[in-house]
């Protein structure tokens, strides 16, 4: 090797941690930028500044994916951003009306020159769930006491959800439900969509409609708020196919289920009495809906075996009866005592006995 070779070498050596720390941050650095990002990114779209929003971004992020991210983000009345770690960070978001409060993490991986940081993109956090305004375009459309949140299927479910919403805030025994002034219901546009919402893969929800969940996205700590909000998440693989009466009938089920949140779960071996509720109230709004439950349960007869135990909510064998004997059960329970005392105490408490006029040979009669 020549002299200047090694010289040149030498300079080399010298120069690249020089340009090593110019391309990146301290630790502490990062952790300032990320709460600069996250503060700067929650006060544009609070004030709706498209330019203060863009430029927290790095010119990697496509335009396209600005503009979706932004074109969503504005519909709603919070969106905040708060720092977990460096690149994870907390999502509180609601609309208009919305009790509650959402809870997300989401990934925010920075972009770091020179000590100063920009984010390289929002996208989900693996394994937590995912805000549907991340994953895809989307419109909130509030029609009665429903928002509706999604992508272009969304429309599709407008009518019926505001019909779902009015007979739950309708429905009795009212000493059981509680109804929130405004209930979402999200509705993604694809399965991906519907699996980066979830975390979990549409065959883990295969032949399930719609699901009725808390949004705590895994957070612990004291959101301010009075509680996490509680969305209902429509199933796009398993609804294609309704019709507008069975779009009702789920979504009033779910709907129950969501104003009956203050409850908690029942306790072991009486799941049938929660989705017992849902469906009694539910099937109503539909006749053929109705009758095609009650089939079921003489298709039991002479000698169905009572209550369901509650892996037979998941089981796909034991599925049509568990729902058809519950909602046929509780029915028969509310009519003996419309107050719902006895429901809730099912509901409770394990010592409950339940009743003889649900007694499984009567379900035949």
């Amino acid at each position: 090797m020549t002299a200047s070779w090694r010289a040149r070498l030498l300079s080399l050596f010298l120069v690249l941690p020089l340009l090593l720390g110019a391309c990146s941050a301290t630790g502490a650095d990062r952790a300032t930028e990320a709460a600069r990002l996250a503060d700067a990114l929650t006060s544009a779209i609070s004030s709706g500044d498209r330019v203060g929003f863009d430029e927290v971004f790095d010119s990697s992020v496509p335009a396209e994916r600005l503009d979706e991210i932004w074109g969503n983000v504005i519909q709603f009345a919070q969106v905040r951003f708060t720092v977990s770690s460096e690149e994870s960070w907390r999502v509180d978001w609601k609309v208009t009306d919305e009790r509650s409060v959402a809870h997300n993490v989401v990934d925010a991986p920075l972009v770091c020159v020179r000590g100063s940081c920009l984010l390289g993109d929002l996208g989900q956090s693996s394994g937590r769930p995912t805000p549907v305004w991340l994953v895809e375009a989307i419109t909130v459309q509030r029609v009665g006491r429903v928002t509706v949140v999604g992508g272009q299927a969304a429309d599709a479910w407008l009518a019926s959800s505001s019909a779902a919403m009015e007979a739950v805030a309708s429905a009795e025994p009212s000493s059981l439900l509680r109804p929130s002034t405004t209930q979402v219901v999200e509705v993604p546009g694809s399965t991906d969509a519907f699996e980066q919402v979830m975390a979990a893969t549409a065959f883990d929800f295969r032949g399930t409609g719609a699901v009725t969940w808390k949004l705590d996205g895994g957070v612990t700590e004291d959101t301010g708020e009075e509680d996490s909000a509680i969305h209902i998440v429509v199933n796009p693989d398993s609804t294609g196919d309704l019709t507008e009466d069975g779009r009702r009938v789920l979504l009033t089920h779910e709907g129950v289920h969501a104003a009956t949140g203050w409850l908690g779960a029942t306790v072991a071996g009486r799941t049938w009495v929660s989705e017992g509720l849902a469906e009694a109230i539910a099937l109503p709004q539909a006749a053929d809906e109705q009758e095609r439950s009650l089939e079921r349960l003489r298709a039991a007869c002479p000698e169905p075996p009572g209550p369901p135990s509650d892996e037979a909510f998941t089981d796909p064998e034991q599925l049509d009866y568990a729902y058809a004997w519950s909602g046929w059960a509780v029915g028969r329970l509310l009519a003996d005592d419309p107050s719902g005392a006895i429901v809730e105490a099912l509901w409770r408490d394990s010592a409950t006995v339940v009743p003889a006029s649900v007694d499984a040979s009567a379900a035949c009669g």
